[in-house]
């Protein structure tokens, strides 16, 4: 980061590096991000450790336990799946007054020719379902995944790689 503030500073015509180590304290400082996962002798951010990060989002009152699935053994490995129940998740989230009113007023459709969600569409407004007055809970899905590669050895120094793929299924 202190490369790439530097070369901005200069190219605006500030070319001391004390000023240049000031901005990247300062915007270090003010990441939210970097203050809240970082470590040093004077703070510890609450999401710095794995402890840490459980016991934040335990404390949360929107956090949902997610259950584990086994699936099996496979050579000598037990296979599991974690999942979070989305009913559970739904009623959790909508007991909260600010997301259950944002809900409430971001189901509201207007009639304009402004498209302000995909709920303004043609497709939406003649399908079956969400046509009606009253709009159900319309819950996107997403599928990612991410591919891990692990490598084989083999005799005469040769090694194989393969790869392995864990997926998701996110709303």
């Amino acid at each position: 980061m202190t490369n790439a503030l530097s070369k901005v500073l200069s190219e605006a015509g500030v070319l001391d590096d004390a000023v240049t180590q000031r901005v990247v304290e300062t915007v270090m400082q003010e990441n939210i991000f970097f203050h809240h996962t970082s470590r040093s002798a004077q703070h510890t951010g609450c999401l710095s450790s794995s402890k840490l990060r459980e016991t934040f989002f335990r404390k949360s009152d929107t956090f949902v336990e997610p259950n584990e699935i086994i699936l099996g053994n496979r050579n000598g490995k037990t296979r599991t799946y974690m999942y979070v129940p989305l009913l559970v998740m739904l009623r959790t989230l909508l007991a909260k007054q600010e997301i259950l009113q944002c809900f409430i007023r971001c189901s509201h459709r207007t009639e304009s020719n402004c498209y302000k969600s995909f709920t303004d569409g043609t497709a939406c407004k003649s399908h079956d379902l969400f046509s009606k007055e009253e709009t159900p809970i319309m819950i996107g899905l997403y599928y990612d995944d991410f591919k891990r590669p692990i490598i084989h050895l083999v005799r005469r120094g040769n090694s194989t790689k393969c790869v392995h793929s864990t997926g998701f299924l996110l709303t």
